[in-house]
């Protein structure tokens, strides 16, 4: 069985999108904070539609959603020892009124797969110390009973280092740097955030740290082993194309939106219904080919020669087809008229 395994989001869920539709698996763990932007600048519009994302996710089977200790803020909104940059009690009662106490419970602090120990931030010796996988997940339940009856454990505290009482924090605040490797024990988790993954491998421990900008890395485990995925160049394409249109058009959105229903109004005169309604589509089902295109002309120098060759690649396998058809069915169809062979093979229906 395969398991796709996702880093924080904060609030990036097309990136946890983007990797669910493009990775086979058999299960997904997500590591938690799915809230809360590091510059603290995000609306209660977007914390509620992350919790609308979160509700469709625990609608498909075989999800686990590991609790980062952004989401433990809002999980335990009157609790201020679990509070942490970004909360505001306006977005806790955004995200309440959508996160009903049977989506809260699904929310665990570790999980236990194929011989691995996933959390959010990671384990420190001293807060297992003897302690078997199968002890560890019961006392992290505990953790989350307590918490509930407003009793914080010192395993949701945060360390010295993020200027908590502890000495070192927890499994939803430790620092990558503060993980130690834990003879016998195998971990991955997220919330440090790098420029790339991140491991600690010694002969008897392995320790991966996923979080890359919003979820631009995953995991993959198969029968135990671990396949990290760092942004494949088909996802570091979409990725740039993103960011450059959301400089260009600030807080519209950031892929060209192709007006389908425009140019079937358009067309409706003319045409009937279907056949103008398939042209519409036609002209606009290969949105993000075209905002590649456009970005690549604007910005050349930000594309590796690797991500211009996969932007290409994608355009040149999808676009076209939809352009023949469309013009098939305005009455234009194409023509060989560089004399390139460009209708080889094309059926003359």
């Amino acid at each position: 069985m395969s398991t796709l395994i996702i880093p924080d989001l904060h609030h990036h869920t097309e990136n946890a999108d983007r990797w669910l539709n493009s990775v086979p698996f058999d299960r997904v763990i997500f590591l938690g904070d799915y809230f809360d932007y590091f510059d603290d600048d995000d609306s209660v519009d977007e914390a509620r539609e992350t919790a609308s994302w979160l509700v469709r996710q625990m609608e498909q089977p075989n999800r686990v959603f590991l609790l980062g200790n952004h989401d433990a803020a809002y999980l335990f909104p009157e609790c201020p020892a679990l509070h942490c940059p970004g909360f505001t009690k306006a977005k806790a009662r955004g995200i309440h009124k959508i996160l009903r106490p049977k989506h809260w419970k699904r929310f665990q602090i570790a999980t236990v797969e194929d011989g691995w120990l996933i959390s959010h931030a990671g384990f420190h010796p001293s807060l297992i110390a003897g302690l078997t996988l199968d002890a560890i997940l019961k006392k992290c339940a505990r953790a989350l009973r307590s918490a509930a009856r407003g009793t914080v454990d010192p395993i949701l505290r945060a360390g010295l280092d993020r200027e908590g009482s502890e000495p070192v924090g927890g499994p939803l605040w430790m620092d990558w740097e503060s993980l130690v490797p834990i003879p016998g024990i195998n971990q991955i988790v997220g919330h440090t955030p790098g420029s790339d993954v991140r491991e600690k491998v010694t002969t008897d421990s392995k320790n991966y740290c996923l979080d890359v900008k919003n979820g631009s890395a995953a995991a993959i485990l198969l029968n135990g082993e671990i396949q990290l995925m760092k942004r494949p160049s088909a996802f570091s394409v979409t990725l740039k194309v993103d960011e450059i249109f959301r400089e260009l058009a600030g807080e519209r959105p950031g892929q060209i939106s192709l007006p389908a229903q425009a140019i079937e109004q358009a067309l409706a005169a003319t045409y009937p219904p279907e056949i103008a309604r398939d042209i519409a589509f036609h002209l606009t089902d290969w949105q993000p080919d075209a905002a590649f295109i456009v970005a690549l002309s604007l910005f050349p120098e930000r594309f590796t020669p690797l991500e211009t060759e996969r932007g290409v690649t994608n355009f040149l396998v999808h676009a076209p087809n939809h352009i023949a058809a469309a013009a098939k069915l305005f009455g234009s169809p194409i023509t060989d008229a560089f004399e390139v062979g460009a209708i080889d093979g094309m059926s003359e229906d």
